[in-house]
């Protein structure tokens, strides 16, 4: 199916117009004029939609006047855009059967405002060729002429971005990763074919907006303050680097299970109160195990593994440990009539072996609970409130220098448990986005290099996308937020997004270089071409994440904190470093793909 739009020209052979002037009627309250000549022809300008329909615009053009009783706004198109991409990526979920979780309940948000930057740059160019004098449809072709390249470019970089998050080993981020690049692809359809035949159909009149408006007005002077100030903007960009690599070697990595709920939160409260009077809602887990049936009943391992206990003990988030040597003490001080100076281990093998037989007889479940019938396989419990991740760290560090010096050999030490699953999971998912912010900026640098047929231009395109990561996650370790989860997500997920403005931004610079135009020239035209758009586009993205502000879960709001920021500094980096390094030099020549 053709995406683009295609044109029939229909010479018409009737007469003219007669000499009152153009027919005259009304239909249903709005006000059209239809006129015919032998020597114009009539133009229509089919969009196939994705429903396989054909709209037409037909040699009529209606001018719709201001008291149109149906006129919707560009808003709701947008609107409506965005949601029929959301329902495709809905019924894709529903399809392959995945259901929600706390990673993909991002993704509606992230599709939202990835999506409608396709709308608004359309829109914009739309309402420009409308406000030079353009009938409709001529105004919806060329805007969908001029834009097709650079949005399918926009759209090809997110998603390898969001592949890049894909290519996680663990299925939730590959969810994510999946579900967004349907999305983003999605939108990108509904705006190149069904938003123009919106278009056509309702022939929304032009924007009756002054051209000396406050947003226009400022990025007109644009242009000539960066070429006033291009070593100021340039020092004071490499500044704030400096700061933000400063800040990254401050950059912790930790997390914590009831520090990602609000402190008001129900589930935190009530899981504080009752680690507070009941001792702790977490569970570690330590097995002992042997290599020998019966190993684990030498003097010199159940030793090691009182010791271990106590070593447990020590440690600040746990509040208490058990393990099998507790049943042999208590066993042993009931064979010596209960006196407090034999609460201790047994001195034999064979009299911790009888002092179990003797347990299971008097209980169905013995100490079955601790130990396994070969006698080769311990466990010890510890119950701990939920701690930092760091906390833990340092319990295992603990934990496995005592048990290299003090078990025998033969004997292994390992950990397991919710809570090192947990804390295992999100260093996990930490490092493979560091993994997939690595691969992202492989394959966009790819991308845009084969798009644009130049390495330098490649490189280049990266500094307004790279910067707002590095002063984000410098932000962070300045402030003290640590690197988790959620806000290890936000440097592959900006730059997916911060992406779209930069390839917008140098398309239009190149296409002014290739027609003549100087540095200067082309960054002049290349802010009045897509400044206003990109402008609005990254409005809609910060306003579109301060949703998660007021979620209940904190790495939420903390997630949509940083991609705000991140967002904001990368269209600084798209109006003023980009244009400073741009035009640095006029004499320097252009080398591109034409």
């Amino acid at each position: 199916m053709n995406l683009g739009v295609l044109r029939v020209r229909q010479w018409a052979t009737g007469g003219g117009p007669t000499e009152a002037g153009p027919e005259q009627g009304h239909h249903h309250g709005r006000r059209y004029h239809r006129g015919q000549s032998a020597r114009q022809g009539r133009e229509r300008l089919l969009f196939v939609s994705s429903f396989g329909e054909a709209f037409e615009e037909r040699g009529e053009s209606y001018e719709r006047s201001d008291d149109d009783a149906f006129r919707p706004g560009q808003s709701g198109l947008a609107l409506l855009v965005i949601i029929s991409a959301l329902v495709v990526t809905r019924s894709a979920q529903w399809f392959l059967g995945w259901g929600d979780n706390s990673i993909l309940t991002i993704f509606p948000i992230v599709v939202l405002v990835t999506g409608v930057a396709d709308c608004v740059h359309l829109l914009d160019r739309y309402f420009r060729h409308r406000s030079a004098g353009g009938p409709c449809t001529d105004a919806v072709r060329q805007s969908v002429e001029e834009l097709f390249k650079p949005c399918l470019l926009t759209t090809v970089t997110t998603v390898m971005g969001f592949l890049a998050v894909a290519a996680s080993p663990l299925f939730p981020l590959r969810q994510l990763g999946i579900l967004v690049s349907l999305g983003v692809s999605s939108a990108f359809l509904f705006s190149m074919i069904s938003l123009p035949a919106a278009l056509c159909l309702l022939g929304i009149p032009p924007r009756s907006r002054s051209a000396g408006g406050r947003p226009g007005s400022l990025l007109l002077r644009l242009p000539g303050l960066v070429e006033r100030r291009r070593r100021v903007i340039v020092l004071m960009a490499a500044m704030l680097t400096v700061a933000g690599l400063l800040g990254f070697t401050r950059l912790r990595v930790e997390s914590s299970f009831l520090e990602s709920f609000r402190a008001y939160d129900p589930v935190r409260v009530l899981a504080e109160w009752v680690e507070e009077n009941g001792g702790g809602l977490a569970g570690i887990e330590v097995m002992v195990t042997a290599e020998e049936e019966g190993g684990l009943l030498q003097p010199e391992v159940l030793a090691a593994m009182d010791g271990l206990t106590e070593v447990l003990e020590q440690q600040p988030v746990v509040t208490g440990a058990y393990s099998l040597v507790d049943y042999l003490k208590t066993m042993n001080r009931w064979m010596d009539d209960g006196d407090p100076d034999s609460y201790r281990l047994p001195g034999s093998r064979d009299l911790a072996a009888q002092y179990l037989l003797l347990l299971e007889s008097l209980s169905e479940d013995g100490a079955g609970a601790f130990v396994d019938l070969t006698r080769t396989r311990g466990r010890i419990w510890a119950r701990a409130v939920f701690g930092m991740s760091s906390e833990y760290d340092d319990l295992a560090d603990a934990v496995s220098v005592y048990a290299k010096e003090s078990f025998p050999e033969g004997v292994s030490v390992q950990f397991t448990g919710m809570v090192f699953l947990f804390k295992n999971l999100h260093d996990y998912i930490v490092q493979s986005q560091i993994r997939s912010l690595g691969l992202a900026l492989v394959l966009v640098t790819a991308c845009l290099g084969l798009v644009f047929g130049s390495v330098g231009i490649a490189l280049l395109s990266l500094i307004p996308n790279v910067w707002p990561i590095v002063l984000s996650l410098g932000f962070m370790g300045w402030v003290g937020w640590a690197l988790q989860p959620a806000t290890a997500m936000v440097a592959a997920v900006t730059l997916g997004i911060a992406v779209d403005d930069t390839v917008h931004f140098l398309h239009g610079y190149l296409e002014a270089r290739r027609g003549g135009d100087s540095p200067s020239e082309a960054t002049a035209a290349m802010i009045n071409r897509a400044g206003r758009a990109v402008t609005a586009t990254t409005v809609i993205l910060v306003l579109g994440f301060a949703v998660t502000l007021f979620s209940p879960l904190k790495d939420t709001a903390v997630f949509g904190a940083l991609c705000m920021l991140a967002l904001s500094l990368a269209l600084v980096g798209d109006l003023l470093i980009l244009p400073a390094i741009l035009g640095r030099d006029a004499a320097r020549p252009l080398r591109v793909r034409s």
